[in-house]
């Protein structure tokens, strides 16, 4: 899940993720999503993108690459995965209906992570 507080930007928050030891794939819850209706754009093939629409976290296909919120305010929040050092992260949503979660995938076969600071780009 989350690995400690946000780094604060000017406009947004860096979030650190962190699971389990030596695993080359990580699915870390990381909250309840609650909005108005949301925006996903999920990986469909390896070089495509495709926009989901939706109200809740099972709305999020697996592969999401970037996740556009309308909130119940009606502000909007913006959430984006990262890659750095050879891991790459999305968002997916998970069978409870709300939550939303993480995915890390490590770059090699060979390769195994247990955290990825930054892993995600939050905001609003």
């Amino acid at each position: 899940g989350l690995a400690g507080p946000p780094q604060l930007g000017t406009d947004g928050a860096f979030l650190a993720l962190s699971g389990a030891a030596g695993r080359r794939d990580h699915v870390l819850p990381i909250g309840k999503l609650r909005c108005r209706r949301l925006l996903a754009l999920a990986r469909t093939k390896r070089w495509w993108m495709g926009p989901s629409f939706g109200s809740a976290a099972a709305d999020v296909p697996a592969e999401t690459q970037m996740l556009l919120l309308e909130l119940e305010e009606g502000a909007y929040a913006l959430v984006l995965p990262l890659v750095h050092g050879g891991v790459r992260a999305t968002v997916r949503g998970m069978r409870d209906r709300h939550v939303l979660a993480a995915q890390l995938a490590a770059g090699g076969r060979t390769d195994r992570l247990d955290s990825m600071s930054p892993g995600l780009y939050v905001t609003a």
